[in-house]
This record gives structure tokens, sequence and C-alpha cells, in this order.
């Protein structure tokens, strides 16, 4: 779907080196149908950055603990400009389809379900 995002997701911008993931964003004008959000009906866009995501939603469930990632930021504190995130949602919707998410927030279970873990 497209939305107010300046950036496109491409499986194009991910690699894996030496289990290293690298995820690599550069300024490039994408352009693709996608489906607006707003109305529902497909429509084309150009968005200015192309980066990267790994979703994982369904792959695993998670009731407690400690989830740890090791992240290298690019850019500098004192620069703008970057906004680069390592975000952990609920397993309950998914983060790009904005249909299963009712336009809230993806919400999260302390129980694991078939639903949840398939």
């Amino acid at each position: 779907y497209t939305n107010a995002a300046l950036h496109y997701y491409s499986p194009d911008n991910v690699v894996t080196k030496d289990g290293d993931m690298i995820i690599t964003t550069e300024a490039k004008h994408t352009t693709f149908v996608g489906q607006n959000d707003t109305t529902g009906k497909n429509a084309i866009s150009t968005k200015n950055f192309k980066s990267a995501m790994l979703q994982s939603w369904n792959k695993f469930c998670i009731t407690g603990g400690i989830v740890e990632a090791e992240i290298q930021i690019p850019g500098k504190a004192e620069v703008g400009g970057l906004w680069p995130a390592f975000w952990l949602l609920g397993n309950m919707a998914r983060h790009t389809y904005v249909g299963s998410t009712n336009h809230i927030w993806p919400w999260s279970s302390n129980v694991c379900t078939p639903y949840s873990s398939d």
C-alpha cells in the first residue's frame, strides 16, 4: 500500500554477508503501483528513498523475555536528516497491511495461538 512515507521498501536493498544483515538506504526515486490506504484503490506512487525491511510477521511467537539486536546506525548524532529505526511490533496485525490494523498500532497478546504462530 502507499501512504505519506517518503521511502519504498525493496528486497533488493538487503543482503547477508559474513553473518551480518546489511540494509542499504539510498536516495532514489521509485515509482510503483500500490493500494491507496484511504480509497482502497490501486494508485501510482513515487517514493524518494529506497530501503528494506525485515518482516517476521507470523514467523515466531514470544510471550515474554528479552529481544536483543546489535545495530549500527548510519550518520552522526549531531546531523539531522536520517531516521533509522529498529521496531518490534505486535503479531496480531501486519505492519505494512493497513487493513489488518484498522489504522491503529499493531497489538500483541501474551499467549501463542495457532493463528499467532502459523
